[in-house]
């Protein structure tokens, strides 16, 4: 390669170099004329406001809910199904062979695989947050209720957008009073008694529930006992393995979608712990 060749490129390399940094400041929202990075704000004067980003404010506000801003009006459907401990590699297609899922794999042969595709906010309720607001949890918001500035949510766009929208769950803490992780849909579905929701309170259910053969004490929580007795009364009544949470949920959700007489432009959102 000639010679001038080399210098031509090193010369651009440098250049692009001291662009890019003479740039950072204002791609990542920093301050270099006092020297210090920029530092989150709060979205409202809320004592439970959210937080901006330096240099994400835009990705803090999401189109408002009111007249349709869709170009087209092709019949589209959404289902999201979210399973709360469901391991990637649990699946047969992506190399399990000790318990079968033929089911899923069918669907996974005709799907998109996003391997490097990982949640923001984790557990439970924070990744669902920043799924149903488009917005950073991370470490600015812990596990807590959807608040009145976390708008407008998923749901609430899908409505202006013309969809019929459903939520069938049996996630016990978006259940919790104030979490209100239903607003917005048309259709929720609950499936009551996961975990250690206060479900089934007859005394004489609770009491005589036998917590020994299924509780092996951690010693990290005192009331973990009390915890399983309340999860066993929940479901004391169980007979076969369609009264477990998982066929539950998945036939409640079939169901709607059975009786939804405009088969297009639905979403369903299914959640499962």
């Amino acid at each position: 390669m000639p010679r001038s060749d080399k210098t031509g490129r090193r010369q651009f390399a440098r250049s692009s170099t001291a662009a890019l940094l003479a740039s950072s400041a204002s791609l990542w929202g920093c301050r270099d004329d006092a020297g210090e990075p920029a530092q989150p704000t709060r979205v409202s004067e809320s004592d439970h406001s959210g937080y901006r980003l330096p240099g994400r404010e835009n990705v803090f506000l999401p189109p408002y809910w009111g007249s349709s801003t869709r170009k087209t009006w092709d019949g589209r459907n959404v289902i999201v199904l979210m399973l709360d401990s469901f391991r990637w590699d649990f699946l047969g297609a992506f190399g399990n062979s000790k318990v079968p899922t033929p089911n899923l794999d069918k669907f996974a042969s005709e799907s998109t695989f996003f391997t490097h595709s990982y949640p923001e906010g984790l557990p439970t309720v924070p990744v669902r947050t920043s799924l149903l607001t488009g917005r950073f949890t991370y470490p600015f918001r812990r596990w807590q209720v959807l608040y009145p500035e976390d708008h407008p949510l998923l749901p609430e766009i899908l409505w202006s957008e013309g969809f019929r929208t459903s939520l069938v769950s049996d996630t016990y803490h978006l259940h919790k009073p104030s979490y209100a992780f239903c607003r917005g849909f048309d259709d929720v579905k609950w499936i009551r008694g996961q975990e250690q929701d206060p479900y089934v309170r007859d005394p004489a259910i609770v009491s005589a529930v036998n917590v020994e053969p299924f509780f092996k004490p951690r010693g990290t929580r005192p009331n973990e006992s009390d915890e399983t007795r309340t999860y066993l009364a929940n479901r004391h009544a169980w007979k076969t393995d369609e009264d477990h949470f998982t066929p539950r949920v998945l036939n409640s959700a079939l169901e709607w979608l059975k009786a939804q007489p405009r088969k297009e432009n639905l979403f369903l959102w299914d959640l499962l712990t």
